[in-house]
């Protein structure tokens, strides 16, 4: 094919490597050019040596260049990943620290609360200068974004650029596996619809195929009896709306001020482990290595597939399969009634020539859907803050954030957050 695919951070070994054993799996896509880009150079290597590896013991033919210039590397091209991150791993904790000096507690810091708008400010101006160089160099190709904070970015590319875009985050079907183990059934028989914002999505539809049979009744029975440290937060959120919320209790506390620094020892909650993270993260690559110098690790490998469903929808996009999509991100367009319009929400979706269509889910409740507005005001005004260099919506944006109490409190968080991370984000005025 004379498909031209980018992945920006194509660094990342763990990821790069499960990406592409995807790509292995999707014969319609053999023979197209993949082109790993990544701003460290020495990184580049072993991602192409293993990526060839894998390449061969497939068949798939798979054409691949390697490079640092953006520019180059996204000049007519058909589909861009987008995988990055700015200093993630040395300023994650100071995401935290920050708004613990001044009161605010988040267990997760990373897509709501201060510490979300603190990892938006060192990533939205670097996506930004990829989504200008696509609009110049190749303006009908499609963005996947995999980079978190997903909302905000999603819709900073829906407000200020004309490209395509959609959102993928796999946190639908991590639920969708401890809900099964927590039902008793097989994982890919349980239909699950939310529908909400990234990280914070409300399941409307709980069905066993093939013959749809409701599965929320059983699911009240099943955790009277089950494990009570089993996401206390979100069985709370259950109970009290009828619906289980998506996907896990650390980033769902992220939007709603219910689970203060006090109710933490009650929901099982500690703020997010970045070493333990790391050691996982060095495991996976390590993992990896190890199965690119054996032929038949691979080939076993190449048997599995991520929940990553960016190759899924490429495929779809190009030869017209009509792939159901549990979880996108994408311009609202009615598909929840009772959010905006030109909101950015997660929602089922429909991938095919045509593109990709959501599928209308009707009303969240009432109470819900005003979590969900809350949140989707905050992310308007940081992203507007952001991009137009106005402190004064970056300073609403805190002050709207359920967990910030006061004006005084939001300016001292604001104020060390640009002192900080000067050098990832222009000045605010």
């Amino acid at each position: 094919m004379n498909l031209k695919i980018v992945v920006v951070g194509a660094g990342s070994l763990s990821f790069t490597s499960s990406l592409f054993r995807d790509f292995c799996q999707f014969e319609d896509l053999f023979g197209s050019k993949i082109v790993l880009m990544d701003i460290d150079e020495s990184k580049l290597p072993q991602v192409l040596d293993i990526a060839k590896r894998i390449n061969r013991v497939a068949g798939a033919n798979y054409i691949f260049e390697t490079t640092t210039d953006r520019k180059k590397a996204l000049e007519n091209a058909d589909f861009v990943i987008i995988s990055i991150e700015k200093a993630r791993m040395s300023l994650w904790r100071t995401d935290f620290s920050i708004p613990e000096k001044y009161g605010v507690y988040q267990p997760q810091e990373e897509s709501g609360g201060p510490g979300g708008f603190a990892h938006l400010m060192r990533q939205l101006p670097a996506i930004m200068d990829i989504c200008h160089d696509m609009e110049k160099m190749c303006p009908d190709a499609w963005i996947i974004n995999l980079s978190n904070p997903m909302t905000q970015i999603c819709l900073a590319i829906h407000r200020y650029t004309n490209l395509k875009f959609v959102g993928l985050c796999h946190g639908i079907y991590e639920i969708r596996k401890w809900l099964a183990k927590v039902l008793g059934v097989d994982e890919k028989s349980l239909d699950l619809k939310a529908a909400g914002i990234n990280h914070f999505t409300w399941i409307l539809n709980m069905n066993l195929t093939p013959k749809g049979k409701a599965m929320y009744p059983l699911l009240r029975e099943k955790l009277s009896n089950f494990d009570p440290a089993f996401m206390p937060l979100s069985r709370d959120l259950f109970d009290l709306y009828g619906l289980f919320p998506s996907p896990f209790d650390s980033h769902i506390a992220e939007f709603i001020h219910l689970c203060p620094k006090e109710k933490w020892p009650q929901y099982n909650m500690k703020n997010f482990d970045i070493d333990d993270y790391a050691s996982w993260l060095d495991r996976e690559i390590r993992e990896v290595i190890e199965i690119s110098e054996d032929e038949g690790k691979i080939k076993k490998y190449l048997t599995e597939r991520s929940p990553i469903i960016a190759v899924d929808i490429i495929s779809a996009i190009v030869h017209g399969h009509n792939t159901l999509c549990l979880a996108v991100n994408i311009p609202n367009e009615g598909c929840i009634s009772n959010l905006p319009e030109d909101s950015v929400v997660e929602i089922p979706a429909i991938a095919s020539t045509q593109g990709i269509r959501g599928i209308s889910m009707g009303k969240l409740p009432s109470s819900v859907a005003s979590f969900c507005q809350r949140t989707l005001t905050i992310d308007e005004l940081a992203v507007d803050a952001i991009i137009e260099g106005s402190y004064n919506l970056a300073l609403q944006a805190l002050v709207l954030d359920p967990y910030v109490k006061s004006i005084d409190t939001a300016k001292k968080i604001l104020d060390e957050f640009l002192s900080v991370y000067r050098d990832y984000v222009p000045g605010l005025k």
